[in-house]
């Protein structure tokens, strides 16, 4: 495989892994609070396969953007960066491993018990008592990679200046609604993150382009 398409294959998760996380965002159903036993016992009753499905979606979503972080990682070490996007990587791995873990255990099991005739709001209940500080660590930690993102970016030169600010207040929108706790939030999270990522996807694709024209000058 040549490394042009290797480039282009690394530009395509970048652009898809956003569009897979907002697809299952927009999917989920509608949850002012996440922290309300009843009111997401509620939701997972009106739909148990539309919240499964919505969570595997998510899931699959989140794998996704730990791939499409090692492709950035990629594009910004040959850019000469190599502190800020090597924490990235370590931080959204773990981070991500957690989340992605967490999301499938809520969202399947939520599903498996609603499905069943089971207390879907005691099953939320224990699950916010046992999980809830989980969510939290890794909500943490995947911030954490974010910030850490936006850093290697900013520093990084491979984005014009008025793009790498769009990108840098993309990361950091996205890590202030990763702490709220509605799906208004998700919304919001959907969509600076594919305005972020496709940018990025696009200095990577566009990166290839210029390496294929300098060897054929």
């Amino acid at each position: 495989m040549s490394n042009a398409l290797k480039q282009r294959i690394r530009a395509g998760i970048v652009a898809l892994a956003p569009v897979v996380l907002a697809a299952g965002f927009l999917l989920h159903p509608y949850v002012a609070d996440f922290t309300d036993s009843a009111e997401a016992a509620a939701a997972v009753v009106s739909g148990p396969d539309r919240w499964a499905w919505a969570h595997v979606l998510i899931a699959l979503g989140v794998v996704l953007t730990i791939l499409a972080v090692f492709a950035i990682r990629l594009h910004l070490r040959n850019a000469g960066e190599d502190t800020w996007s090597f924490l990235t990587t370590g931080l959204i791995t773990v981070g991500g491993g957690m989340l992605v873990a967490l999301t499938g255990l809520e969202g399947l099991g939520g599903s498996v018990v609603a499905k069943a005739g089971g207390p879907v709001e005691a099953f939320y209940e224990a699950a916010d008592e046992d999980w809830t500080w989980l969510f939290f660590v890794a909500i943490i930690v995947f911030s954490l990679g974010l910030l850490a993102l936006a850093a290697a970016v900013r520093s990084s030169g491979v984005l014009s200046a008025a793009s790498t600010w769009v990108v840098v207040a993309a990361l950091i929108v996205g890590v202030i609604a990763n702490f709220i706790p509605s799906s208004w939030a998700t919304y919001v999270i959907s969509a600076v993150a594919i305005v972020g990522f496709w940018i990025l996807a696009a200095s990577i694709w566009s990166s290839t382009e210029t390496a294929t024209s300098g060897r054929m000058s």
